[in-house]
């Protein structure tokens, strides 16, 4: 069950700080006025803003250390990380990432079986004495 707590913990924290950094800044409908004309500019970032998740997972081990995390390579790096911690979580239980993991229902009904014996002591007894 633990080992489902770690897993779930690197996951919620990896998706929470990458939830918060999609905003970016000046999200939440804020618009800065500038979206509609390039002023003479090229028009680059158009491109470079649909091909920065890509650009963001070749980035190197550099970048990705110093990172900002409201950026698509911090984003990655945060998500890479819980990966890794999920990872290692996994395999200190002796887990693999396709293993299935018990739900608590199923741990708590196996429990009530190792607690309550299916037959009383008489009934062994009673086993055994026709063996």
């Amino acid at each position: 069950m633990k080992t489902k707590q770690i897993v779930l913990t690197a996951l919620t924290i990896a998706l929470v700080a990458g939830g918060a950094a999609f905003a970016g800044p000046g999200g939440n409908g804020k618009s800065n006025g500038r979206g509609a004309s390039d002023n003479g500019r090229n028009s680059n970032g158009a491109a470079a803003s649909e091909l920065k998740w890509r650009n963001a997972a070749h980035a190197s081990a550099q970048a990705f250390s110093n990172a900002s995390p409201n950026s698509a390579v911090g984003i990655l790096a945060t998500l890479k990380n819980a990966s890794a911690a999920a990872d290692e979580a996994l395999e200190l239980a002796g887990l693999e990432s396709g293993d299935t993991v018990r739900t608590v229902e199923e741990i708590q009904t196996l429990l009530v079986l190792l607690t309550e014996p299916a037959l009383s002591s008489d009934e062994i007894q009673a086993l055994i004495n026709q063996a």
